[in-house]
């Protein structure tokens, strides 16, 4: 028996370092999902044609999207996965504890969401490259085409924070899905039935806007940066709570 007891610090931070080594797989996963939205919207976003006399032009938009909406998808994902039992049995060969083990996860989850931030921003960057040379610059509308110092590190920020939203509901996702099974159904359902009834009902669609906005329609970053975290870290904050009711180790 050690006399020497492991604060909480250290044993999170030796799980953080663990879980950066051991799972590069996610890394390598999301950069392989950001190139092929790269190659994907190479082929552009929407076209659209039109005449003047004898003239015929021909308008391609491009957009970097699709990077973004991959990112997201790999960031829920992952957040999905770091709840499984594999994972969990893994934070069990140390000294750990729930709460450890989830804090160190929240760690991980925020050095993903901000590599994936930097990275999708930096893929629209190669997007705007790849058309540049490939066009000649000739064709290209300069407007909203080059990006300014500001406008990256405004675009890193904004797109670390949604990412940070969605792994925060991977999260708990994945935690009300290891308590029990049923989730594997009730969430689908209860996404799809929301969308059907925002579909049909006007008043249940207002008030899925209203809570959509609250986060999307925020033009102070700071503010933005503030509602995001909040929000997230009671997301995070209830998926938390909710794994103290199953083991460290089943």
């Amino acid at each position: 028996m050690s006399l020497t007891e492991a604060s909480l610090f250290n044993v999170t931070k030796t799980l953080y370092q663990y879980k950066l080594k051991a799972y590069l797989g996610f890394f390598a996963a999301l950069a392989a999902a950001q190139v092929t939205g790269v190659l994907f919207s190479l082929g552009g976003a929407g076209s659209a044609g039109m005449s003047i006399g004898t003239k015929v032009f021909s308008i391609t938009m491009f957009s970097n999207e699709t990077i973004v909406f991959v990112t997201f998808l790999s960031a829920f994902f992952v957040s999905v996965m770091l709840t499984t039992r594999g994972h969990r049995d893994n934070d069990a060969v140390f000294v750990s504890n729930r709460l450890s083990s989830n804090l160190a996860n929240g760690a991980f989850l925020f050095t993903c969401c901000l590599a994936g931030g930097i990275s999708a921003v930096l893929g629209g960057v190669v997007l705007r490259l790849a058309v540049f040379f490939y066009t000649g610059g000739a064709a290209i509308a300069s407007r909203n085409f080059f990006l300014t110092p500001a406008e990256l590190a405004t675009g890193f920020a904004v797109t670390t924070l949604y990412l940070l939203l969605f792994s925060a509901a991977g999260y708990l996702c994945g935690t009300l899905v290891q308590i029990s099974k049923m989730f594997v159904v009730i969430l689908p359902s209860l996404y799809f039935g929301t969308m059907i009834l925002a579909a049909r009902d006007a008043s249940v669609r207002e008030a899925l806007l209203s809570v959509i906005n609250f986060v999307v329609q925020e033009s102070s970053l700071i503010l933005l940066a503030l509602k995001i975290i909040a929000l997230a870290a009671v997301i995070f904050g209830i998926a938390l709570l909710l794994s103290n009711r199953a083991e460290v180790r089943k």
